[in-house]
């Protein structure tokens, strides 16, 4: 997208616009394999094969396949240029992304698409949209107590008695 000037203090994105797009690029496709690949801060894929793709205003990631922990993550991202506008659009798919926090564990399965388009990254932030779905596969919840069921629906009744008797007065 070419280079952007930093967000203005306290705003997340800059809304300068992108100035001129880098230097055309050839037409080219490369398949890559890597053993590791860092996706984010702290989040590591193995076994990761994707299509590398460029052309003149465009930069795509297709075919994306890797493992993230047992989890099997797939997906394709592309980000376009035409003159002033800039573009993204992707896709994500995971599944058997397992995770343990405080009050619940599971599996989590789903996938989202979306896209976008934007004069300045303020503007392709805000106009991200899309869609998606998630399941959770074998969610247990360790700490849940099993009689609080019973004692809710005790304390149902006893404010509905008391809300009865304050209605009355």
């Amino acid at each position: 997208f070419g280079p952007t000037r930093a967000p203005r203090a306290g705003a997340p994105w800059s809304d300068a616009r992108f100035a001129a797009g880098l230097a055309e690029a050839p037409l080219a496709d490369v398949r890559i394999s890597a053993s590791e690949i860092a996706l984010s801060d702290g989040v590591t894929g193995r076994d990761a094969r994707f299509l590398l793709s460029l052309a003149p205003g465009l930069l795509q990631f297709s075919e994306f396949d890797a493992k993230v922990g047992a989890a099997d993550l797939k997906g394709r991202i592309a980000l376009r240029r035409d003159a002033e506008t800039a573009g993204v659009s992707g896709a994500l798919q995971v599944a058997g992304l397992r995770f343990e926090q405080r009050a619940f564990a599971g599996e989590l399965h789903g996938g989202i698409e979306f896209s976008s388009t934007g004069q300045t990254p303020a503007a392709l932030v805000a106009g991200l949209a899309g869609s998606g779905r998630m399941a959770l596969r074998g969610l247990t919840m360790p700490r849940a107590d099993p009689a609080a069921p019973g004692r809710s629906e005790e304390h149902t009744s006893e404010l509905q008695s008391l809300a009865y008797l304050v209605c009355r007065l």
